[in-house]
């Protein structure tokens, strides 16, 4: 499982480094300039690899867990980023609004109801669980589930913080370059079996094997789930706040339900399924309406005392003004005050 998450990872890569060359190709210069100036060390050196490794971290925890735990507890408990957001300003003192808080805890306690219905009852299902609860690893794998949830705040407020910096195609295909390399590591250190061919077990290019569940569903996953999917998340970031994002992502389980039954391939939802989908929207809806009424306060204190310096300064080295009867000293003050208030 955890090599699948990294065919995913460099595929994607792979996918992005044209989009970032032509990207960058048809931005003007001086533009890109500006982006790279805004870049602080850092922001390359730490944050950039920290959003990378983040992203890393909420991609395979979910993997591990769901060898470890249920499938409901995986899924809530890797679900909770809009919590762990919601938490971090209350820790920071960053103001949160009512129907903020309150859209994601009716979107996430939607899908705590879509998570505990009950499941079809197979053969597979039942040995994990029983090997899970038999192996003590259950509260492990819960552990790791919640690192998910983790992992996508880090993941989507760093994204945020750096997205208007760079390129969008660009800083795409560093953070999947990044992530690939860091779970490239992680399976290193962890002594799973990795091979430099292309395997399709075992290989590290193992997906490009032309077959149904290799190259073609590789590049399905690459290409509409990630490049569309993931690449447009971070591109309405910036109109968003991050935990907006979170509750998006709690609707694709639903939107996914409602394609497969127009599809023909997914049988109806029972009515617990229904209702915690119906929680799941209404919460996202809350929380997105109250992005509306969000304002944005600048601090404007510092740039008009430069203006004021400046000015200052530039009446104090200019010759003193004469009047046509008599010789006047006009101070820097009443000076400025004129220029200010000059008459159009």
């Amino acid at each position: 499982a955890t090599m699948k998450t990294y065919w995913r990872l460099q595929s994607t890569s792979i996918c992005l480094f044209p989009l970032a060359v032509v990207s960058m190709a048809q931005t003007p210069k001086e533009k890109l300039k500006e982006q790279w100036s805004s870049l602080t060390r850092m922001d390359l050196y730490f944050f950039l690899p920290f959003c990378a490794a983040s992203y890393a971290l909420l991609t395979t925890a979910f993997v591990i867990a769901l060898e470890m735990t249920s499938l409901a507890n995986a899924f809530i408990l890797s679900n909770l980023a809009s919590l762990v957001i919601i938490l971090g300003k209350l820790i920071l003192g960053i103001q949160i609004l009512l129907l903020e808080g309150t859209g994601a805890v009716i979107g996430l306690s939607g899908a705590v109801v879509c998570a505990l219905a009950p499941p079809a009852v197979t053969a597979e299902t039942t040995r994990r669980v029983l090997g899970a609860l038999a192996s003590n690893q259950e509260q492990l794998g819960d552990a790791i589930a919640f690192l998910a949830s983790l992992g996508t705040a880090m993941y989507l407020i760093l994204a945020k913080k750096l997205r208007y910096k760079m390129d969008l195609f660009l800083f795409m295909f560093i953070l999947f370059s990044l992530a690939s390399a860091f779970l490239l590591c992680y399976m290193t250190m962890t002594g799973e079996e990795i091979q430099l061919s292309t395997d399709p077990n075992v290989g590290i290019f193992g997906w490009v094997n032309i077959v149904p569940d290799r190259l073609p569903l590789e590049l399905y996953m690459a290409i509409v789930c990630n490049i569309v999917g993931t690449t447009g998340y971070i591109a309405v970031m910036k109109y968003f706040d991050p935990v907006v994002i979170t509750m998006v992502m709690l609707t694709e389980p639903v939107i996914a339900t409602l394609l497969g039954i127009l599809a023909g391939v997914e049988a109806m939802p029972v009515g617990q399924i229904i209702v915690g989908n119906a929680f799941v929207i209404l919460g996202s809806i809350i929380v997105i309406s109250s992005e509306s009424k969000k304002t944005e306060s600048i601090d404007a204190t510092k740039a008009l005392k430069t203006v004021e310096d400046s000015s200052a300064a530039a009446v104090l080295r200019s010759p003193k003004i004469q009047t046509s009867h008599k010789s006047t000293t006009v101070t820097a003050e009443e000076s400025l005050t004129k220029v200010i208030w000059k008459p159009s």
